[in-house]
């Protein structure tokens, strides 16, 4: 654990956890408390990951000054963070990393093992929403067709909202766009756990010849927030 000026407050060596009973997903989270959890998820489904979250409350700071801080913390590093031209943050000592925000949060996501595959470094890319519970909502014209009967067929299997389901298509779709790819890129249901939904697609990047997306996605009650939030993270690998 470190402090928001990357300094090592605490640190566990040869931890042993045991699962003594299966429990349902908290229904009401602090934001602080989420970030373990979703980086055990990660670990499990794809280990070779190791991948860093970090969600704050960034009431009354500049958004940017907060990414930066957490950015600065999961890094462990205090060098300058720059950006591209549409404002994402490049990789920090050849980490990939991204940020999002929602409300009076922000989301902040670093990938610490990033092997290079063909001379291609992995992307990653996340992305908040909170959930609009309105029958004005234009999902139709948000989603498009295809990523509308998605939402559908993704409310049906998890028995959630349909406004949870669609705002999870939405979020695995600005991380497609953070990722460089077109918005219409299409996404296939992977698989379904409790909170979290695997979606998936196949696709060329920039420099790549084939790629496997994978975009976890969650929903959650926080703390503060009226209506739930949908976090997503894509990664990519080589196929």
């Amino acid at each position: 654990m470190h402090s928001s000026e990357g300094q090592l407050l605490e640190h566990w060596q040869g931890l042993t956890l045991k699962v003594i009973q299966a429990k349902p997903p908290q229904e009401s989270w602090a934001a602080p408390l989420l970030p373990p959890y979703l980086e055990r998820c990660l670990l499990e489904e794809q280990p070779q990951l190791a991948m860093a979250i970090a969600l704050a409350n960034d009431s009354g700071t500049n958004r940017q000054e907060m990414t930066n801080q957490l950015l600065h913390q999961l890094a462990s590093t205090s060098e300058p963070i720059t950006r591209r031209i549409d404002g994402k943050p490049d990789f920090i000592n050849d980490q990939p990393v991204s940020a999002s925000h929602c409300q009076d949060l922000t989301l902040a996501v670093l990938q610490r093992s990033s092997p290079t595959t063909n001379g291609i470094k992995p992307q990653i890319a996340c992305d908040i929403e909170q959930v609009t519970s309105s029958p004005l909502t234009p999902w139709g014209d948000l989603l498009g067709d295809a990523a509308l009967q998605l939402a559908r067929v993704v409310a049906e299997v998890t028995g959630e909202a349909f406004d949870i389901a669609a705002t999870r298509i939405w979020s695995a779709k600005e991380c497609l766009k953070k990722a460089g790819l077109p918005i219409q890129t299409s996404l296939t249901l992977h698989s379904n756990q409790n909170s979290l939904v695997w979606l998936e697609s196949h696709c060329f990047l920039p420099g790549e010849r084939s790629s496997c997306l994978e975009i976890a996605t969650w929903a959650f009650i926080v703390h503060a927030l009226a209506d739930p939030v949908v976090v997503a993270i894509l990664t990519v690998a080589p196929c």
